[in-house]
């Protein structure tokens, strides 16, 4: 699996989960990678790439915040990407559900998620502070 080189460049405001974090998109990455037949380096590549790589980014993004709980922002520090292409991914992929055939890959996706117990979390603390810290929602 590819290397996830977070500390280069990387606001560290934003990496709110730290390793923990870092392991939680690994995860991710892996299984969108085996779902979708792109490579984890296509997925973590620094440049857009082919359109396939681009939508297996966005899944990416997807799972990391709606299923997971995760900011746009932390995975925008993550995967080396501005919160706004981040923000942008999620709304396709919400977009593209409509589609019978994705739903049911995006289903898929979800409950391998949630058989491997990654429960979805949430950042608490204050404001933008270092304090902030995540917790597992029961």
């Amino acid at each position: 699996m590819a290397e996830i080189a977070m500390c280069q460049g990387v606001h560290r405001r934003y990496l709110t989960g730290g390793d923990y974090s870092v392991a939680r998109l690994q995860t991710v990455v892996g299984l969108v990678a085996v779902e979708t037949g792109r490579s984890s380096a296509e997925i973590l590549s620094a440049t857009r790439g082919t359109s396939k790589s681009s939508e297996a980014r966005f899944i990416a993004y997807y799972l990391m915040n709606t299923a997971l709980g995760h900011s746009v922002s932390e995975i925008g520090a993550l995967m080396r990407r501005d919160r706004t292409a981040v923000r942008s991914g999620v709304s396709i992929v919400e977009e593209r559900r409509d589609d019978l055939c994705f739903d049911m890959m995006m289903c898929r996706l979800e409950e391998k998620l949630r058989t491997m117990g990654l429960p979805a979390v949430k950042a608490v603390g204050v404001g933008r502070s270092t304090t902030r810290r995540l917790v597992e929602l029961a």
